[in-house]
């Protein structure tokens, strides 16, 4: 999966999401009614009986109590509920990936080229951070700077995904296989 395009889409699902709250259910209304007339059905909300119960003496009165049409009903609590919890849902998973990319981003071929040496050594002790156990580190921050900008020297400019770059490095590694002696027992 590619975390720059899967930003970028999820940005624009909530983008979207956004605009439906506002005009999606008059939208999907429209769109049922047409479904419920092709079907032969009448197009018109069911009238739940409303729930009486008993007041106690110490509860106000009910004719403060605000009733909805079944329609304004359904909208009010489903269709905005869902489209809410979706929303939510998606703006969570958009922070997760910005998390990501801010600490694996810079793996990207593209991004490799984009950062001076500078940020380059930050992205490094960045993922040297993120990846530290207590005091035991996974991985070194310096040798990780030297191997990626060796990597970057050799890299073709037309590799732009992490699997191009795991493929030359294959076949880079096949090839310099076959140039090596062999050793017989």
């Amino acid at each position: 999966m590619r975390l720059d395009v899967a930003i970028n889409e999820v940005n624009m699902l909530i983008e979207y999401f956004k605009e439906f709250t506002e005009t999606g259910f008059s939208k999907a209304i429209d769109d049922a009614k047409e479904l419920s007339v092709e079907m032969n059905i009448d197009p018109v909300f069911s009238q739940k009986m409303p729930v009486i119960r008993k007041k106690q003496f110490d509860e106000s009165s009910s004719d403060q109590d605000v009733v909805f049409s079944a329609e304004e009903n359904f909208k009010t609590n489903y269709f905005l509920y869902n489209v809410d919890q979706a929303s939510a849902s998606l703006k969570t998973r958009f922070q997760q990936y910005k998390e990501y990319e801010n600490i694996f981003g810079f793996f990207f071929p593209k991004k490799l080229k984009e950062f001076d040496d500078k940020d380059f050594k930050s992205c490094c002790s960045r993922l040297e951070a993120a990846l530290k156990s207590g005091e035991q580190s996974y991985i070194d921050s310096h040798e990780l700077y030297m191997e990626l900008k060796l990597l970057d020297m050799f890299l073709p400019s037309e590799i732009t995904s992490l699997i191009d770059v795991l493929k030359y490095m294959k076949k880079s590694i096949v090839f310099l296989m076959q140039l090596l002696p062999t050793k017989s027992c």
